[in-house]
């Protein structure tokens, strides 16, 4: 079998997100003898990425140029391609180049890198946070967010309409997002929607279970519209005063670094450091407790690969999937959105009861088990036979 990864960008495996899961598959497929390819939506030269051949569009600025139409094609043939795997989203554009004219036998399923009802439920804070923001806070009146959330579900429902159509199956993060499509769509062919959960792109540490220190750690960008990273300074002015010895890791950079550390020494918050953009391996073996204040993620790879370090996570429940990773006070803590005054109280009641807390971390360790590449491969390659 022959499998080609369709991505936006170059695929890399130090680096995040969809580039170190996509990695993570091909690695599984190949231990299993299946040739996996890289198509990356963009310009380059061809390359090999450890051991995977990684092809790059003529002209990456234009999808729809002949051009690339006719290198995507040959592509195809030339490599014999059996599956695709679209990974670069539902969105129309992207449909409409990777499906387009396939040769018969070839099994397209498009991947869907995000949550569903929390496109619709954060959207007044997604467009504020966008480059029409001034805009938004300049119109923030009902009949105007009525209008966008129209326009919203009208937009995001097509794409997913369309998406289901022109793939042999979509695929989700998470069994709880399949009835969210109810979000967007009144009705969908149910073979034709699939969950498979993302490969952990690690493996369990036991032996990090020991020498933790007294440190809470947050592990991602750092900017306020997903990620809200405005709450990590309160949140960390409330938990010092009543745990002075310990120290808060942030790892991570994006557009509001600067802005986060200048506030921070501004309300001289002490034990807080800022490393910016590197490794968090060393952090997750010393941290205790992983802090998570998004308003929505498609998934949270992060906490996952916290557990793996034998880290308790905390997170908002504010998307759905994250229940598929943290089992409340069990492996994890979970608080009602956005209440910071309960986060802190659970947070505060994790900290200072390490018969409590080591236990959910050993815990932890045995559940991101079921994240392993081998097993998150068996499961595709169901879902493509299924499609024979």
């Amino acid at each position: 079998m022959n499998i080609l990864f369709v991505a936006n960008f170059p695929i890399e495996d130090n680096k995040g997100g969809v580039q170190r899961v996509t990695a993570t598959l091909a690695e599984a497929f190949r231990a299993l003898e299946i040739h996996v390819f890289y198509l990356s939506l963009s310009s380059g030269q061809t390359q090999t990425i450890q051991g995977v051949t990684q092809f790059f569009l003529p002209d990456g600025s234009d999808l729809q140029r002949e051009v690339n139409q006719h290198y995507y094609a040959t592509l195809l043939r030339e490599n014999a391609i059996d599956v695709i795997i679209n990974q670069a989203g539902i969105y129309g554009h992207v449909m409409s180049f990777v499906s387009r004219n396939l040769p018969k036998g070839i099994r397209l399923f498009t991947v869907h890198h995000n949550c569903i009802r929390c496109l619709q439920e954060n959207y007044k804070n997604i467009v504020k946070g966008g480059v029409f923001g001034k805009i938004a806070h300049r119109l923030d009146y009902a009949w105007f967010w009525k209008i966008l959330l129209w326009k919203h579900k009208r937009k995001y429902g097509t794409y997913f309409r369309n998406a289901i159509a022109q793939s042999d199956a979509l695929v989700l993060l998470s069994e709880s997002f399949i009835p969210e499509l109810k979000t967007y769509l009144s009705s969908w062919p149910e073979n034709k929607v699939a969950a498979i959960y993302n490969p952990a792109p690690f493996k369990v540490h036991p032996e990090a279970l020991y020498g933790k220190e007294n440190r809470l750690l947050y592990v991602g960008r750092v900017e306020y519209t997903q990620k809200q990273c405005n709450l990590l300074l309160p949140l960390w002015k409330a938990i010092h005063q009543r745990f002075p010895d310990w120290h808060f890791d942030i790892v991570g950079g994006g557009s509001k670094l600067k802005e986060l550390m200048a506030l921070a020494t501004e309300d001289t918050l002490e034990h807080l450091h800022f490393h910016g953009f590197t490794d968090p391996k060393p952090f997750l073996e010393k941290a205790k407790v992983l802090v998570m204040t998004s308003s929505f993620e498609g998934y949270g790879m992060v906490l996952v690969e916290a557990q793996a370090y034998g880290v308790v996570p905390i997170a908002f429940h504010s998307f759905s999937s994250v229940s598929s990773i943290i089992e409340d006070d069990k492996n994890g803590v979970l608080v009602h959105p956005f209440d910071l005054e309960s986060y802190i109280e659970k947070l505060a009641a994790l900290l200072e009861n390490e018969t409590k807390r080591f236990p959910m971390a050993q815990y932890g360790q045995q559940t991101v088990t079921r994240f392993m590449p081998d097993i998150i491969a068996q499961e595709w390659l169901h879902l493509i036979h299924s499609k024979t």
